[in-house]
């Protein structure tokens, strides 16, 4: 039996895939001549989804969750008759097409490609990479590794003139009880899960690779072999530094084992200033580069004159490097001292989270900037949208 998944079933549609490839079967991203069964649910088939009106077209069985269910429980396949979907006649098909032509979807992305899982589950590091949250595979697949090779990225991009603020993901996943392959994508604007794509490669894992390369060299201009070395090209994808190790897994553990009242006011204060702690997976070096560009800024404030179209451009580079939701609204320019010393703290701030040292991280960093205390609670000092994404915030 080949399974198809359309619509929203009880189970993410690449968890309900993982599961039935797990008890013997195949499975397929679009509606293909080989599939037997499409795994549906009765609103899309009354929408007729692209993928509901393939499989009535081709006479394949659509069948409700229940039926997987059913029949990985009783260890044997279910009669079909008992669980098919047909269409209840509450919209046509017509109107659903007129939809679909009037919708937009990223353009280099497949038309019936859904909204990634509105349920974002638990980050679980196995090895040197999470599987992303949104993926529903985070309990049975592990990002793939080839010696140097950890086949995961998440790219950013930032251009104020566009009001574009976007991310896009790109993982090989493996099962962890055996060989089968997916490529995950999601992207989005930054702070929204966003849209999503599952390509199941079977056991063809070189074939997968290649996807995944081709896919980052489209994205950001740069090939995956030289990506110690990335050098960001104009309107593509930059490169975002994670860390997920399990050195940082491990001590991120212990942190929340012996947490303190200490530290829970230092997450409190940085807090106000809208950094993410809890969830941060910039890498120290990540944080870094978007410090240099800060840097880069206050050097420019400095002079007599400014040169508006150049702090658009340090703006744009910051932003890439660090990425900040700033919902629907256009990111703002950092050209006055105020903007740039409420982006030194945060970024100095994020730096020093792993590593807690003796004194307030906020006021360290004040001091090294030498403004003084900021009070955390001086809302008049704050940005209205600054808050740093993370690992679980980039909603790709």
């Amino acid at each position: 039996m080949v399974f198809a998944v359309s619509g929203k079933p009880g189970t993410a549609q690449a968890a309900l895939l993982s599961k039935v490839m797990e008890h013997g079967a195949s499975v397929a991203s679009s509606v293909t001549r080989k599939v037997t069964h499409l795994v549906s649910t009765q609103e899309d088939v009354d929408e007729g989804s692209p993928r509901v009106n393939a499989a009535l077209r081709k006479k394949i069985f659509i069948v409700s969750e229940q039926f997987v269910n059913d029949s990985i429980k009783k260890n044997e396949k279910q009669k079909e008759e008992d669980y098919l979907l047909k269409p209840s006649g509450k919209k046509k098909v017509e109107e659903r097409k007129e939809e679909k032509a009037a919708g937009n979807c990223e353009a280099d992305e497949a038309a019936d490609d859904r909204p990634a899982s509105s349920v974002e589950g638990e980050v679980k590091v196995k090895g040197k990479a999470a599987v992303d949250t949104f993926s529903g595979l985070a309990d049975s697949c592990h990002v793939y590794v080839e010696g140097d090779y950890v086949y995961d990225c998440m790219l950013t991009h930032t251009d104020i003139r566009l009001n574009s603020n976007k991310f896009f993901v790109i993982q090989l996943l493996q099962l962890d009880s055996g060989s089968n392959c997916f490529l995950w994508n999601r992207w989005g604007r930054i702070g929204e899960r966003g849209q999503s794509k599952m390509i199941q490669k079977g056991n063809d894992l070189a074939g997968a690779k290649r996807y995944f390369e081709t896919k980052f060299r489209r994205k950001t201009g740069n090939a995956w072999a030289d990506r110690e070395h990335f050098q960001p090209s104009p309107g593509k994808y930059t490169l975002i530094k994670m860390e997920y190790g399990a050195e940082k897994v491990k001590a991120e553990e212990t942190k929340q084992k012996k947490r303190d009242e200490k530290e829970k006011v230092m997450e409190r204060e940085v807090s106000e200033l809208e950094c993410d702690v809890k969830k941060m997976s910039l890498g120290k070096e990540q944080i870094q580069k978007g410090y240099t560009v800060l840097k880069q800024i206050e050097q420019q404030m400095q002079k007599e004159r400014l040169d508006n179209s150049l702090l658009l451009s340090l703006s744009n580079d910051f932003y890439t490097l660090v990425p900040h939701n700033f919902g629907h609204q256009r990111p703002p320019v950092i050209n006055n001292e105020e903007m740039l010393k409420i982006h030194m703290v945060e970024a100095l701030a994020g730096m020093q989270i792993a590593d807690a040292n003796d004194e307030n991280p906020v006021g360290v960093s004040c001091k090294k900037l030498s403004t003084g205390e900021i009070v955390a609670n001086t809302h008049q000092r704050r940005l209205p949208v600054t808050a740093h994404t993370t690992s679980a915030d980039l909603h790709t």
